[in-house]
This record gives structure tokens, C-alpha cells and sequence, in this order.
């Protein structure tokens, strides 16, 4: 039995969100659900071994000739590590159906390594949230034939949320790593038409580590194994570009129609979380709700009302009143 995890449902749902939008890739949610019309993770959901082995097979070693440039797999969950008799340990990825006492520990990196050397396909990324997921990088180091990379011309990115024996930690309802890796990916950032690739995502990951206190009180590292030259996902849109499903609001706080605004940041805080019939938030849908969604919302407000109104705003008022 495993301590059930809040926060990989909602950085999976983040993840696809920004592959769709802005990479245009076609995703697939293990395990799925439509939640209106769209697909989401399923919360309550199972993902048993033999199902994700066989998505993960699939995605690496498609038995279609007409297969896709860039294969990803982004895992958020629980790592294992299984103890071997010559006193080494091999890291798992852990499927829902995972039972250690009856040997069953999951996807192991080993297995994963393979079809990851023997895949066809240009363009590898791995992103690992989980922990013990530096096994993986470790392993596929050792294992991975540098001369059938080039031939094939592979392009590969690789990168795990801890070393080996390190546990992964969460912040901010996000897994640590995602939420580093999720601002890399954020098209909203200065130098519009600059594009984000493997390489700098790298970059951006490791400075934050290094430049930000509270993260490196952690003491969690992000291995990472690359091949050839740079993978390329979009390009950036600029810090002042706003994701589409702003622009209402954008345009009634800029003609200062403040008390409409005011109703239409309601109404889309409460779509967020679906509870649009309830009119409000639970404690729990208040404590997780996505910060990336308040910080635009934030940034809005404060912009078109020059600093007057906006959460951090309310935020200090109610601090200085006690």
C-alpha cells in the first residue's frame, strides 16, 4: 500500500495541456477521463503493469511503419527501488497494481532502457517525476550504444526528478521538478519568438535550482542524459502575450468595467475546479488550486487598475488588518 499522491493527476493534465496547445502533439492519459469535452487524468483511476507496459512499448516501438518523429513519456508517481541479491537495487516505475510483498514492484528502468536503445524513432524524451528516477539516467548511461544513436540520428533528452537513492519532493501542489520543468515550458516568458528547447529547458531547470533559497533547501538534483542536438518544442510568445481564454477579462478591466470583471474572475475561477452549480470552493480545491491560473489573473488586475485592485492586492490588506 502506497501514501496516495495528490498532486501527479493535475501535473499530468498541466503537462498535456502545454504539449496540445503549443506543441501540437497527440496525447495520451493513462488513465483517462472526459471531463466535459475534453480528456483528463482520472483521479480515481487504475493503471495496471501490463497496460502501462504495453502504451509505454507502443510509444517507443510503434509496429506502424508511418511512425511519429518525437515519441515523450511524462511520468508523475511513485518511483520503488527492489533490492538485488548481489547488493545492487533496481529502480521501478510503479503502476497501480504494484505490490511489493508479492515481488510485483512495477515498469522497471531496466526493461524501459531497452525499448528506449532499440526504438526507432528521431527524437526520445523521457521526463521522470518520481522518486529513485536518477536510476534510470544511470542506467541508460551505462547501456546506450553511442554509435546506433548516430546512425539512427537520434536525437535524445532524458531527465529525472532526483538521483538515484533520492526522494522526490512536491511544492506548490505540483511535484518540484514539474513545476520547474512547467515554467521552462511557459511560451508566456520575455524574448518573444525565441524558441524553448531541450537545452535550455536544461538551463532554466538547473538555474533555478542554484538561484532560488527555498528550493535549495531541498537538496534534490536533476539528472539528465542528452544526445545530438537540441529537441525543439515552441516558440516564446512574450512575458505581456495572455493565454487565449483570458482576453474577456483582459478586455473588460482594460475599458475599467470593473464590477463585470469582477463577476467574470469569479466565473472562471469556479470553472477551474468545476464547482460552477456550488458557486464556491472547498478547502482542499482552495489549498491546490492552480497557482499559474491566480498569477495571470493577478497580473491582470493589478496592470489595468495600476496596482489598485488584484489578489496580492487583497493579500496585504488583509495581512495589515490583522
Amino acid at each position: 500500500i502506497f501514501q496516495h499522491l495528490t498532486y501527479p493527476a493535475q501535473d499530468a493534465n498541466k503537462i498535456a495541456q502545454y504539449l496540445r496547445e503549443y506543441g501540437h502533439f497527440e496525447v495520451n492519459l493513462l488513465p483517462e477521463i472526459f471531463s466535459g469535452d475534453k480528456l483528463e487524468i482520472d483521479k480515481m483511476g487504475i493503471v495496471q503493469q501490463e497496460i502501462l507496459r504495453n502504451k509505454i512499448s507502443t510509444l517507443f516501438n510503434p509496429q506502424e511503419t508511418n511512425y511519429p518523429q518525437t515519441a515523450l513519456l511524462y511520468f508523475s508517481g511513485h518511483g520503488l527501488l527492489k533490492s538485488l541479491s548481489n547488493d545492487k537495487q533496481e529502480g521501478y516505475l510503479a503502476s497501480s497494481d504494484s505490490h511489493i510483498k508479492k515481488d510485483k514492484y512495477g515498469i522497471s528502468f531496466n526493461w524501459l532502457s531497452e525499448v528506449l536503445i532499440n526504438s526507432p524513432i528521431s527524437e526520445l524524451i523521457i521526463w521522470l517525476d518520481c522518486c529513485y528516477s536518477g536510476d534510470f539516467i544511470d542506467l541508460i548511461s551505462q547501456k546506450i550504444n553511442f554509435n546506433n544513436v548516430q546512425k539512427k540520428n537520434q536525437r535524445i533528452w532524458f531527465i529525472a526528478s532526483c538521483r538515484a537513492l533520492e526522494v522526490a519532493y512536491g511544492l506548490n501542489n505540483h511535484g518540484l521538478f514539474t513545476q520547474l520543468l512547467l515554467e521552462g515550458l511557459n511560451p508566456y516568458q520575455n524574448n518573444a519568438g525565441e524558441w524553448i528547447n531541450s537545452k535550455t529547458l536544461d538551463a532554466i531547470i538547473d538555474d533555478q535550482l542554484k538561484n532560488d533559497p527555498n528550493l535549495s533547501t531541498f537538496g534534490q538534483r536533476f539528472p539528465s542524459f542528452t544526445f545530438g542536438e537540441p529537441i525543439y518544442f515552441w516558440q516564446k510568445l512574450g512575458v505581456n502575450a495572455i493565454p487565449k481564454e483570458y482576453i474577456p477579462l483582459q478586455n473588460l478591466l482594460a475599458s475599467a468595467q470593473w464590477k463585470e470583471a469582477n463577476k467574470l474572475t469569479r466565473k472562471m475561477i469556479l470553472e477551474v475546479v468545476k464547482r460552477e452549480k456550488e458557486g464556491w470552493l472547498t478547502d482542499e480545491q482552495i489549498q491546490n488550486f492552480p497557482w499559474e491560473v491566480l498569477e495571470i489573473i493577478n497580473k491582470l488586475w493589478l496592470k489595468y487598475s495600476d496596482g489598485y485592485f488584484g489578489f496580492s492586492v487583497q493579500k496585504q490588506i488583509f495581512i495589515q488588518c490583522g
